[in-house]
């Protein structure tokens, strides 16, 4: 059977979902609790488990007819709109974090014998 897509796409979807497993193993190994769950959100959102799926049907050859252009871009839209509302979550963590890690360093200051 012959694939949807060209050799090329297809070889840059394999690349690309290699990127990201490897990104999502990293995250899981590192992220704290609450931003597992969050991350669980949006891997529960139905336009994400649909751009998944297609993806693993456009690697194997399976997905006939491809999707259109409009198609594609409107579940990967969906897709991408989820990961910038984990983005800005983990942005936020990050920012209370680096305060909560600033205020205490300057009250070990004055013990340390810091002007």
């Amino acid at each position: 059977k012959e694939s949807p897509v060209t050799a090329e796409t297809r070889d840059r979807l394999v690349r690309i979902s290699v990127l990201q497993e490897a990104a999502l193993q990293s995250f899981q190994a590192f992220a704290p609790k609450p931003l597992l769950t969050s991350f669980s959100r949006h891997a529960a959102k139905p336009c994400v488990h649909d751009a998944v799926v297609l993806r693993t049907e456009l690697l194997d050859g399976t997905s006939n007819p491809p999707p259109t252009h409009d198609e594609w871009f409107e579940l990967q839209s969906c897709r991408v709109d989820s990961l910038q509302g984990l983005m800005d979550e983990i942005q936020t963590t990050i920012i209370a974090d680096a305060k909560a890690s600033q205020r205490a360093a300057l009250k070990r200051l004055p013990d340390l014998g810091m002007p």
